[in-house]
């Protein structure tokens, strides 16, 4: 109030005639709060308080219910709706791939377990199975149209597409039924696909071409790959024993 310490307060709304002339000029006096108002009105037409007259515990407040809001928005959108039907880890250790029946692939960051923000990559068919090979640190992911995606784990892209409804009028370039199983060679540059079209198929990822096939009488349910890549383990609909290619 500008006046003595100890000293009665007075009205803060009533002013001297010194203070009165000093307002009239344009100067200011303590405990003017007819100025302190005018400076509130002004503040309040350009849209509302400054940050820095807000308490510091309410805008924390304030802004961790915003952070919050907007990590709920991110999650929601990326999140797998249907259910998830494969999960793969890249080599580094930073970032996990999951493959739904949503047609979602989504990429999670191991340390802030939120979604990348490339997440959620469609694919072109809702995925069945998924299978991934450290060493190239591809993962290949089957899908409902009997076609196969390949995901570059370290650029985080689609780089290949083998089969599916993308070769409908070219059925030597497809499956004609669901596909059971898929490996990568000991190198990665092969995928082999087992499909109850009862065959098994052998793709090039550098080329993405298919370069080799079997047909079965009985089709194939499951395969394996030995660690040198010189033989083939199949599993068939009807038969108990393991065939060895």
């Amino acid at each position: 109030s500008g006046l003595p310490r100890g000293s009665f307060p007075r009205d803060a709304s009533s002013l001297t005639s010194e203070e009165e002339r000093r307002r009239r000029k344009g100067l200011k006096f303590a405990g003017d709060v007819g100025r302190t108002m005018r400076i509130l009105e002004k503040k309040l037409s350009k849209g509302g308080m400054l940050p820095s007259d807000i308490d510091q515990a309410e805008r924390d407040r304030v802004n961790c219910l915003e952070a919050e809001a907007k990590r709920k928005a991110i999650i929601g959108r990326a999140s797998h709706s249907e259910a998830v039907v494969g999960i793969a880890i890249d080599s580094l250790n930073k970032t996990v791939v999951t493959a739904g029946a949503d047609s979602k692939l989504v990429l999670w960051n191991f340390t802030t377990h939120m979604p990348h923000k490339k997440s959620p990559i469609m694919l072109p068919s809702p995925a069945t199975k998924l299978t991934h090979v450290r060493d190239s640190d591809l993962a290949a992911i089957a899908m409902n149209d009997f076609g196969v995606a390949v995901f570059d784990c370290s650029s985080l892209t689609i780089v290949r597409y083998f089969g599916g409804s993308r070769y409908k009028k070219d059925l030597r370039m497809s499956h004609t039924g669901p596909i059971s199983d898929l490996n990568f060679g000991p190198d990665g540059r092969k995928l082999f696909t087992s499909s109850f079209d009862g065959t098994v198929r052998v793709w090039d990822v550098p080329t993405g071409l298919c370069v080799d096939w079997m047909s079965f009488s009985s089709p194939p349910t499951s395969l394996a790959l030995s660690p040198t890549g010189e033989f083939l383990a199949t599993s068939h609909v009807g038969r108990l024993g393991i065939s060895l290619w």
